[in-house]
This record gives C-alpha cells, sequence and structure tokens, in this order.
C-alpha cells in the first residue's frame, strides 16, 4: 500500500509540474514583445499572422515536443496555415520565420507555392534565422521583401543524393542479399550491390532536373536571370552578408526589421495574432524525427531510401559557430 501511495504521489508531482511548465510556456507565448514595445501579440487593431519554418522540412510530422526528436517543418501543416491565413479578412500581412538547413523537395515546392499564392492576396515578408540554406532558402524567395541576418548560413542551392554500398562488408561476413523485382530498375539504390554506370547517370540526371527546378523558382522568386542564378547555384553556403552581395536577399536585419518591413508594406501598425497555447499532449509529443532518414544511409527499401536521400539539404545542418 506504502509503494503505491509513493508512486501515485509521484505521478501527481509529475502532474502539477508538467501542468506548470505548459502555462509557463503559454504566457511567455502570449506575452513576447521586442524591447521598444514592437511587435507585440495581441486581438486589437490590424493583425499580422506569424509563421514559423523550423527544422528539417517534410511532407508530415510536426514540431518536436521535449520527448520528441528532431524538430520537423510539415508542408501539410505549413500550406493548410498559409491558405487559412491569406483567406482571412482580419489578416493584413504575413511574416514568415525561416530557420531551416532544407529537406524534401517536393516539400519545399509545396510551401514555395503557397507562400506565393499568399503574396497574391497580401504582403509576405521573409526573416532567416539561424539558418536558411538550401531548401530553407528555396522557401524564402516567395515573399515579397527577404531579411537576413549578416551571419544567416544561406544559400547552397543545390540538390544531394547519398547512400552507402555494403555489398564489400557483406562479402567479408559471408552475407548475401537475396532480392526479387520486377523491372529492371525496381531495385534502383540498393544498399546491397554496386550501382551501375547506367543508373548512376539515371540518377544524375533526377538531381539535375530538380536543381533546374529550384534555379528556376529563385529565379521568380528574385526576379533574377537564370544564368544568374546558375552561376550562384553550386551548392555554396553564403552568409546573410555575401548573399545581400549576390543578391539573394533585399536587406539585412533580424526579426524586428522584417516585422516593421511588413508594416511599411501595409501601410499600417500591426499587432502578432496571438498563437494557442500549446496543449498537455503538444507539449510532450513531437514530429516524426524525419533528419534520421534525410542523413543516415540504412538498409530499406530502394524506393525509401531513393525518396529519403533525394532531397535539398545543407552541410550547415552539421555545423556548429560558438
Amino acid at each position: 500500500m506504502r509503494s503505491r501511495n509513493k508512486i501515485f504521489q509521484a505521478l501527481l508531482v509529475f502532474v502539477i509540474v508538467a501542468a506548470a511548465l505548459v502555462t509557463g510556456a503559454s504566457l511567455l507565448k502570449s506575452s513576447g514583445s521586442f524591447a521598444d514595445g514592437r511587435p507585440r501579440f495581441g486581438s486589437n487593431g490590424s493583425e499580422a499572422a506569424l509563421i514559423k519554418i523550423n527544422g528539417i522540412i517534410t511532407s508530415s510530422g510536426g514540431d518536436s515536443g521535449i520527448f520528441g526528436g528532431a524538430s520537423v517543418a510539415s508542408s501539410m501543416r505549413l500550406v493548410k496555415d498559409i491558405k487559412e491565413y491569406a483567406e482571412d479578412d482580419s489578416i493584413a500581412g504575413i511574416i514568415v520565420r525561416v530557420d531551416s538547413p532544407g529537406g524534401s523537395a517536393a516539400a519545399s515546392d509545396e510551401i514555395w507555392h503557397a507562400l506565393r499564392k499568399a503574396s497574391d492576396a497580401k504582403p509576405v515578408v521573409i526573416s532567416m534565422g539561424d539558418v536558411a540554406a538550401s531548401g530553407g532558402y528555396y522557401v524564402s524567395t516567395a515573399g515579397d521583401y527577404l531579411f537576413a541576418n549578416p551571419s544567416t548560413l544561406t544559400g547552397s542551392i543545390g540538390v544531394i543524393f547519398d547512400m552507402i554500398e555494403y555489398s564489400g562488408l557483406f562479402e567479408k561476413l559471408g552475407i548475401t542479399s537475396n532480392t526479387l523485382h520486377a523491372g529492371e530498375y525496381k531495385d534502383i539504390g540498393s544498399y546491397s550491390r554496386p550501382m551501375t554506370d547506367e543508373e548512376r547517370t539515371m540518377l544524375q540526371k533526377l538531381l539535375d532536373q530538380v536543381h533546374e527546378q529550384f534555379i528556376a523558382k529563385v529565379a521568380e522568386g528574385r526576379g533574377m536571370e537564370i544564368e544568374e542564378v546558375r552561376k550562384l547555384a553550386t551548392g555554396m553556403i553564403f552568409t546573410g552578408e555575401q548573399a545581400a552581395d549576390n543578391g539573394l536577399v533585399d536587406d539585412l536585419g533580424g526579426f524586428e526589421d522584417a516585422f516593421a518591413k511588413l508594416e511599411e508594406l501595409c501601410g499600417e501598425e500591426l499587432v502578432m495574432r496571438e498563437p494557442p497555447p500549446p496543449s498537455f499532449w503538444d507539449f510532450f509529443s513531437g514530429g516524426f524525427d524525419y533528419s534520421a532518414q534525410l542523413y543516415n544511409s540504412g538498409p530499406g527499401s530502394p524506393l525509401e531510401s531513393l525518396a529519403a536521400k533525394l532531397y535539398l539539404s545543407s552541410l550547415a545542418v552539421r555545423m556548429k559557430i560558438n
């Protein structure tokens, strides 16, 4: 009986602490402001909607909780939110905070199109955080005005596919892989055999085509010539300052500068729409850690490997600046 009481007391303490943490997080969200009092969260006056694109960009998943994996930017959730804000007459403009090393090419394109469509209805200003590279830069080009911090890591206009091939190791260990397939290229990218020259050429064509799509989106979003962008589309990472010198961003500044620009484009003072407080479940649940698929090669079906490895992502995700 005494043991049960101790367990019950421990659970009660856990629930109380969890509730306090959730309440604290909610209060921090709803009272956030800069030193000069702007931008403020509130509900009086014309509103600006805040969209956050944090972490690996993928087609599914969501921001992680304290027990979740890496933060994930879900195109399904983001496109839905962007569309709702674009159609909401009480929203005067949209500000997007990007802090992402990239991710899925298809998901990045979905977000790009949603933001471009929203910009036809109301001003959209982009603010880059620590990293807005590759897919993170891709989506950033969809706004009406683009800010980067001088030390933001951005650019990395390229596409990558990587895989590990284990056939040499399997031979040493006496492991045999038996794969049956109908269709000559059904097992392309298999980890159990070397890639053929024909398969390598085929995959390179896929990457080149996605790269050209990336270049075209940057050229359209930035109002640049295709050849001008192609010269910069080497996969090279730029600082925000270098990006500004090359025309890849409009101006240098932080989130507050981006908010001031949004007010200028809207022609009025704005208040930030207060985000809904996190639920108990939101706080303790997390998104699917898609980064494991993006950055770790391992056994899996060839189709899954191809889908997970054909992505717009930057080596900046593996860099840490102290």
